[in-house]
């Protein structure tokens, strides 16, 4: 009867232990797969980033003409438009500032001081660059350029 028992005990020990076994394997084999589904998800958005930056052709030869676009853009009141000359990250929060700025009727004073810019720095690098406009708030405002692959100027900060 002992030994009936102790065979019981071990038998149970050991479903206790592969319960347990499978139960973390199960978990570590889910997160694995979370994982590796975060991993494809991000490899998506990168594709669709670049893919978006291959195709985009809103920007000028120049930061120059890319600011003469972006603030012709705002000018007419065409936020979408002019939000597509930032860079892709940040054109939904540009164009939800814009709307703002709109609101609060103080487009023109935006503008006057986006008008008032002048080079500032292009010894970054080749692919970047800097504009600055002394302003009456409180210091100056700069404005940073990228060159997109295929040669365009995105801003890329204000």
């Amino acid at each position: 009867m002992k030994i009936l028992k102790k065979k019981q005990t071990k038998i149970a020990l050991l479903a206790i232990a592969a319960i347990t076994f499978s139960v973390w394997l199960s978990g570590f084999i889910l997160l694995k797969y979370e994982n590796f589904k975060e991993i494809q998800s991000q490899k998506k958005k990168i594709e669709q980033i670049e893919k978006t930056i291959k195709n985009d052709t809103y920007g000028g030869k120049t930061p120059e003409e890319t600011l003469r676009m972006f603030i012709d853009a705002v000018e007419a009141g065409d936020y979408e438009l002019a939000s597509k000359y930032f860079t892709v990250e940040k054109r939904k929060g540009e164009k939800l500032r814009l709307v703002n700025i709109g609101k609060q009727k103080k487009l023109k004073v935006y503008v006057d001081i986006l008008r008032q810019l002048k080079p500032w720095r292009s010894s970054l690098n080749e692919d970047e660059f800097m504009m600055r406009s002394e302003t009456d708030f409180g210091g100056p405002l700069f404005v940073y350029f990228i060159r997109y692959p295929s040669g365009i100027w995105k801003i890329n900060e204000i």
